[in-house]
């Protein structure tokens, strides 16, 4: 079972590698797509509970796409520079990326950044914004969830934390840190 500290952890890693650490939107999207990807423990808890280790619910074809696209060259080129992987990212396994919570952040990284440039799009700041570009790129239409589903997964996010806060207090830097970060979204 990954934690939300886990699957975070190596998001802003991923983001780090491709030296895209001060993307905000960016780091947004990557954590709401792994939220609504893979849902949440029912109890309320913060954990990841539906996938052990492939919250971004990536296809062996979405990675062959990370692997292999011309868009994405440069950003191979940061991997292997930035990285302590032995082999070049187009030769990792769909097996091994999809059990590697690092990996599987990284390749959900590219996978997003296929799709921006693919498109010639940028990340939304609003999370109903965010919540289409997921539903209509990354989902798509044979996906379960739409962009409505998106949306309540993220916001719901906020008021677990806001609730954790008022139930231990002794979190509270934790607790701020992440208030902070979710009270940023534009509905």
């Amino acid at each position: 079972m990954l934690t939300t500290e886990e699957v975070t952890r190596a998001v802003d890693r991923a983001l780090q590698i491709l030296e895209l650490s001060g993307n905000k939107n960016l780091r947004r999207l990557l954590l709401e797509i792994a939220r609504t990807e893979s849902g949440r423990n029912p109890k309320g808890t913060a954990e990841y509970t539906h996938h052990s280790a492939n919250p971004f619910q990536l296809t062996n074809i979405a990675i062959k796409q990370t692997q292999g696209s011309n868009r994405l060259r440069s950003d191979r080129k940061k991997i292997d520079k930035n990285s302590t992987l032995k082999n070049p990212w187009a030769y990792q396994s769909a097996e091994e990326i999809k059990s590697n919570v690092k990996m599987n952040a990284l390749a959900g990284l590219l996978y997003v950044r296929e799709i921006l440039k693919r498109f010639n799009l940028t990340v939304p700041a609003s999370l109903k914004s965010r919540g289409e570009l997921w539903k209509r790129y990354y989902n798509t239409s044979s996906g379960a969830g739409d962009s409505e589903h998106y949306i309540t997964k993220n916001k719901s996010r906020l008021y677990e934390v806001i609730i954790l806060e008022a139930l231990e207090p002794k979190q509270s830097d934790k607790s701020l840190q992440l208030i902070r970060e979710y009270i940023n979204f534009s509905f």
